[in-house]
């Protein structure tokens, strides 16, 4: 999925249609309009002009004055102004403007979403998001009882950061994506390194035309970590391991990665074991009787081989007797 950058950098390329206005409105695939319907948004749009374009987590903003445009690329979608003559493969979603050119949503597995609303539907659909890594503080970061990618994956923490990011981030942290319960210094490191992250991608990404969707190309990865299991890594050249957090796979380096103590997780299980021990004196006291049963019954056969000898022994006298 396009995350932070891909769609920053969108938003950067969009500056120059602000002020335009949109003549027509065009939507191939109506499914992609999630509210209102196909018709209310295309006519509502038709004739608007284009105030602002901004970015907000992976969402893209493209405000007018009937109202509020929100774009989600989802996986594959990827949204440009282009020149009207130009027609991308996958045309989802285009706003025809006045100056000859168009913004035009193209989307390979139509999973995209666009959205016309208003203050009040803004609010509804970005209300929640937490803030943008730039904005964010450390303290954010700190105590979490959560495995820490899984954290920074959570859009109400900290807003644009996915998948890609998050490993690269943990890995430039030199931190385990379970890692829990951060302390105040590792926060803050780990903050840095999400900052550096996003910066090396938007750096790499600005002169490109159109925007390459690297992690869907062939070409050798730009990644340190990110979809390269099996791999050298760059810093140790230790091979690079793939395991599942929060339900996404993720790929570390084993070496600069440590995996986290279990001390906490052994000191619960030996407390929890404890209450056995109480049980053993039970066991001891069952093992106890079982002697005193072998010693009975070893009285009863002393007796009764006594009992044995003296009668075959009054047996023998009787018999020297009658000779």
């Amino acid at each position: 999925m396009p995350e932070l950058p891909e769609v920053e950098t969108i938003t950067r390329r969009l500056q120059h249609v602000v002020g335009k206005h949109v003549v027509d409105v065009r939507v191939p695939s109506p499914k992609i309009v999630k509210e209102p319907s196909r018709d209310k948004l295309t006519s509502a749009l038709k004739g608007a002009r284009i105030e602002r374009a901004r970015r907000r987590a992976k969402h893209i903003i493209i405000e007018t004055d009937r109202g509020t445009l929100l774009i989600h690329l989802k996986l594959t979608g990827t949204l440009d102004a282009i020149p009207n003559a130009d027609a991308p493969d996958f045309l989802r979603f285009e706003l025809e403007l006045d100056d000859g050119n168009k913004i035009a949503f193209a989307d390979r597995r139509h999973l995209g979403e666009v959205r016309l609303v208003d203050d009040a539907g803004v609010a509804k659909h970005l209300g929640k998001l937490g803030p943008e890594p730039w904005d964010a503080k450390p303290d954010l970061l700190v105590a979490q009882k959560r495995p820490i990618k899984v954290v920074l994956m959570d859009q109400e923490v900290l807003a644009g950061v996915g998948n890609i990011y998050a490993d690269e981030a943990l890995f430039l942290a030199k931190m385990h994506p379970l890692r829990t319960n951060l302390d105040d210094t590792e926060a803050s490191a780990l903050l840095k390194c999400v900052l550096q992250a996003l910066e090396e991608s938007l750096e790499m990404q600005k002169d490109e035309q159109p925007i390459r969707w690297r992690y869907l190309d062939d070409g050798p990865s730009p990644f340190r970590v990110y979809d390269r299991e099996g791999e050298p890594c760059k810093r140790c050249n230790t091979t690079l391991v793939a395991l599942r957090v929060g339900g996404r796979t993720t790929v570390i380096c084993p070496h600069c990665q440590p995996a986290p103590t279990t001390t906490k997780t052994k000191a619960k299980a030996t407390t929890k074991a404890a209450p056995a021990k109480s049980k053993t004196p039970k066991t001891k006291k069952t093992t106890k009787l079982k002697p005193s049963k072998s010693k009975s019954k070893s009285k009863t056969t002393s007796k009764s081989k006594a009992k044995s000898k003296s009668k075959s022994k009054s047996k023998t006298k009787s018999k020297s007797k009658s000779k």
